[in-house]
């Protein structure tokens, strides 16, 4: 299934343009805003819970075509971008060559640096099986220096056969609040924060993980 997931998202960053990780339900001129929006409020959260100064160290985790990661670089940040998609890497590579993107799952990803900030928006609900889920998360914290933040978007309610069938594959799987705490506490990793989107009728929400060294 997995497998099937990362050959899915490949084509998509292929065949469609910059707003490919997008929503496919809107116009390019709503994504647009849509990215902006998200972004203003990463970087607001940035800012409020972590405790650094610039440059800091940001891995955005499933960059798919480098709109976050950009974004972040223009903030004054230390950028690096991984994605499981090498269309979409390749795109990064050539369009923000000032900016460091490797291709690789999150579940297993390695690289030889920690962050500040780790930011994974709108990825981990289309990682649906749910051991690779867990070794995403893990992953992320793995490569979380100790005083940092985690900022991953995810249903913050959802109940456990909550899903959404995509184009001929189940690519959604949305998991709680619960969930995601009940392993990165495991690592020091404590909820402050959660951001609802309150964009047309997405659902999802920003959690902000804290770990203090």
């Amino acid at each position: 299934m997995q497998n099937n997931l990362i050959d899915f998202w490949n084509h998509r960053h292929g065949k469609l343009g910059l707003y490919s990780g997008g929503d496919k339900g809107i116009s390019d001129h709503e994504n647009f805003e849509f990215y902006v929006y998200r972004l203003s409020v990463i970087l607001k959260l940035i800012s409020k819970y972590n405790i650094g100064k610039r440059p800091l160290d940001v891995l955005d985790a499933g960059c798919g075509k480098g709109f976050f990661s950009n974004g972040l670089f223009s903030a004054g940040y230390f950028v690096t971008g991984i994605d499981s998609s090498i269309n979409a890497i390749n795109y990064c590579k050539e369009r923000y060559p000032d900016i460091f993107f490797k291709q690789g799952n999150i579940d297993s990803c390695f690289l030889y640096q920690a962050f500040d900030v780790i930011i994974c928006i709108d990825v981990m609900f289309h990682i649906v099986e749910d051991s690779s889920w867990e070794k995403s998360i893990k992953n992320l914290a793995y490569h979380a220096k100790n005083n940092s933040i985690i900022i991953i978007s995810d249903c913050v309610d959802a109940v456990d056969n909550e899903k959404m069938i995509g184009e001929k594959v189940k690519y959604i799987k949305y998991r709680n609040k619960e969930k995601y705490s009940k392993i990165l506490e495991l690592f020091g990793f404590y909820l402050k924060n959660i951001v609802s989107y309150e964009v047309l009728s997405n659902k999802n929400s920003f959690m902000v993980f804290q770990r203090k060294g």
